[in-house]
């Protein structure tokens, strides 16, 4: 007789808020996800993408062996949906297997996750590339990229001013309300170099479908400034990023140091996050910046710390899964 299959728990966006860690938390998960795949404790791999009629759909996953767990995150990506559909262009659904057995443990909502480790990921290395005493922060698009942000980094660094650029009016306005209402002194930025220089951090996170793209010049950044580029870079012109010191990246090829998935820089990174975290540079860096390029480690680490906390306090709606014999028409053949 096969053993009882174990249940699937299903957190859906309330239950995934409910269990919610704070930023710090995220960011020490994420930090010591990335730190064991530089003691190789932790693997990933490219994404695997798929074109469609409209737009594509892709998978990333990771395997983290101390929390005994793989995780892979399944989305969609349809430029035209608000558009034509009234929905959101980007759908992201988390599936978080037992790494011992291969069962499947848990299926997570991925709206809350996706933007809260984006923001993770840049503060776990702001904490080792920007100056700790940080006042200034600048926003290039102010969308919820950057409210993810603007609360990350409050969290960490001293802030008192935030200067927010964005195309749309009614966007920069919520993110000048949002920073004021955390204690910041906010302002809207006439324009865009207006929000990087004399920033201390500078934050840009434009869509990826936005235009124009590439306007933003490395040397605006002021000696000593940390730039976080949850936009893959596509914020920057590229012939200007040599005016920064240290280039690094989530997860790059060690054999290249090139970004395991596209980004907007096609050359060798310093460092990826593994091997900042492993090896901090003196604090002679003028000019930092890291570049996302979008590794699944990050979502394994932030999955895997969700679902932890959901367990201990008892939220999620257990579906049922496994092999049910009865079930199958054929079975009793």
């Amino acid at each position: 007789m096969l053993p009882a299959a174990p249940s699937l728990l299903y957190l859906g966006p309330r239950e995934v808020a409910r269990a919610a860690p704070s930023a710090a938390q995220l960011a020490d998960a994420i930090a010591s996800a990335f730190r064991a795949k530089g003691a190789g404790r932790a693997r990933t791999a490219p994404k695997l993408s798929l074109a469609s009629g409209q737009g594509n759909f892709s998978a990333k996953g990771a395997v983290l062996d101390e929390a005994d767990c793989a995780v892979v995150k399944w989305y969609g990506y349809i430029p035209h949906n608000t558009s034509v559909r009234g929905l959101p262009d980007f759908s992201p659904l988390v599936i978080l297997s037992d790494a011992s057995s291969g069962w499947p443990r848990a299926v997570l909502d991925g709206f809350w996750l996706s933007s809260a480790r984006t923001a993770a990921l840049s503060l776990a290395a702001a904490r080792v590339l920007a100056n700790p005493d940080s006042s200034r922060i600048g926003f290039v698009a102010c969308g919820d990229l950057a409210h993810a942000h603007l609360h990350a980094f409050t969290t960490a660094f001293p802030l008192r001013s935030a200067t927010c650029y964005s195309r749309s009016a009614a966007n920069a306005g919520r993110l000048v309300d949002a920073a004021n209402a955390l204690g910041l002194r906010a302002r809207i930025a006439a324009d865009a170099a207006e929000a990087v220089q004399e920033h201390d951090i500078v934050v840009t996170s434009i869509p990826r479908q936005s235009e124009p793209r590439g306007y933003l010049d490395a040397g605006l950044l002021a000696p000593g400034a940390f730039a976080a580029m949850p936009c893959m870079g596509a914020s920057w012109d590229m012939s200007t990023m040599l005016a920064i010191d240290l280039l690094a990246t989530d997860d790059a090829d060690p054999r290249t140091m090139f970004a395991i998935e596209p980004v907007a820089w096609t050359s060798a990174f310093h460092c990826d996050l593994a091997q900042l975290l492993q090896s901090p540079p003196d604090a002679a860096t003028r000019r930092s910046a890291f570049m996302f390029s979008g590794s699944a480690l990050a979502d394994a680490a932030a999955a895997s710390l969700i679902h932890r906390r959901a367990m201990a306090l008892g939220i999620g709606q257990t579906l049922p899964f496994g092999r049910d014999l009865a079930a199958i028409p054929w079975s009793s053949s």
